[in-house]
């Protein structure tokens, strides 16, 4: 290759070493293996009270008024994006409840679990857990779309809806042995 300027040489050879790295991998017939996620550092106590109830709470308290500025309405998409985010965080394997040495500042509360019950409850139900948080991304992405739709109506709807899902959620984990109203369980 001579008189070709060396960032040229460099190029073709890395692009050399790159197709015999996936024709190699074409061979072995496995694809490439991402690296393992890294495990959850924060708490499901944490991702709670640190992202989903400031966000929710912005988000409700925006749904309940009537006038929102433009401003405003920037900020709500950044909640409702923690709302969405941190649903995905809830999905996944292997959270702890609390931080190792912390307790629940409601803990054992009237119908509420200690944090090593609601571990383990969590740790045997953890496809529901996940399921349910799913519906909370699901539910954050429809205050995201009314958001960004800068729509009321559609954040009130969206707001009734994320509500509904945080109360059911919290009913089966954090509070599976509250008396309802009507004073049944």
């Amino acid at each position: 290759m001579t008189g070709t300027p060396a960032w040229r040489q460099s190029f073709v050879i890395l692009f050399a070493v790159g197709l015999a790295s996936c024709d190699r991998q074409a061979a072995s017939g496995s694809p490439a293996s991402p690296e393992a996620a890294p495990p959850p550092t924060a708490s499901v106590h944490e991702i709670m009270t640190a992202r989903i109830v400031p966000a929710t709470n912005a988000l409700w308290e925006a749904a309940a008024g009537t006038d929102v500025t433009d401003a405003k309405w920037i900020e709500l998409r950044g909640q409702a994006d923690k709302v969405v985010e941190a649903a995905n965080l809830l999905m996944l394997d292997g959270l702890n409840v609390v931080a190792p040495g912390q307790t629940l500042t409601d803990e054992n509360s009237q119908g509420g679990l200690s944090a090593t019950d609601m571990q383990a409850h969590l740790d045997a139900h953890h496809q529901q857990f996940a399921q349910m948080s799913g519906q909370l991304r699901d539910a954050g992405q429809q205050m995201l779309r009314a958001v960004e739709a800068k729509n009321m109506e559609a954040l009130q709807s969206g707001g009734d809806a994320l509500y509904t899902t945080c109360e059911s959620c919290h009913q089966a984990f954090w509070y599976p042995n509250q008396k309802s109203a009507g004073g049944t369980q």
